[in-house]
């Protein structure tokens, strides 16, 4: 079966250095135990195809993933998953092409979640992306914008709405 191909990229417009290149499995693994909600309750695994917004994980230091560990947003944490959305269909446009466009992408959907301009918020943004090989072998083309403290400093408590 193939695999997922993704990376992780920092945003060109956000002050902070989140970056990591992430490969994920062609499964949708999510060990984690949700409530009603969806939201996380108790952390575990959950596979890069299985993210949904709101979900709060832990920075991988791994140059390659196919999971990441989410964990609830109450507890520590270093990303938070704000949006998600798709590529259009067609032909792999080019690494740039894909991140321009989750640029623009996870830019323009910011506001809403946190409540507050990105330009005056104390986050940064960054977003997974599909790899010509993910694009080509499994038609992955979900952009997931994920944002984390400017500061490094892990965050406690969802962004969602907050503002800040």
């Amino acid at each position: 079966m193939a695999s997922r191909f993704s990376k992780i990229v920092t945003s060109s417009l956000a002050a902070g250095a989140l970056a990591l290149t992430a490969c994920g499995g062609a499964t949708a693994a999510d060990d984690t135990t949700r409530n009603d909600a969806g939201d996380v309750v108790e952390g575990g695994d959950v596979g890069v195809f299985s993210l949904k917004e709101g979900d709060c994980v832990l920075n991988s230091t791994a140059s390659e993933v196919e999971s990441l560990q989410a964990v609830p947003c109450a507890d520590e944490h270093d990303l938070e998953v704000y949006a998600l959305f798709e590529m259009p269909e067609g032909d792999f446009p080019g690494t740039q092409a894909v991140d321009a466009a989750a640029d623009a992408g996870c830019l323009s959907r910011f506001d809403a979640y946190v409540g507050l301009a990105y330009a005056d918020s104390v986050y940064a943004y960054t977003y997974l992306t599909p790899l010509e090989s993910g694009w080509n072998q499994i038609d992955d083309r979900e952009i997931v914008c994920m944002l984390a403290r400017i500061d490094g400093e892990p965050n406690v408590g969802t962004a969602e709405n907050s503002g800040i």
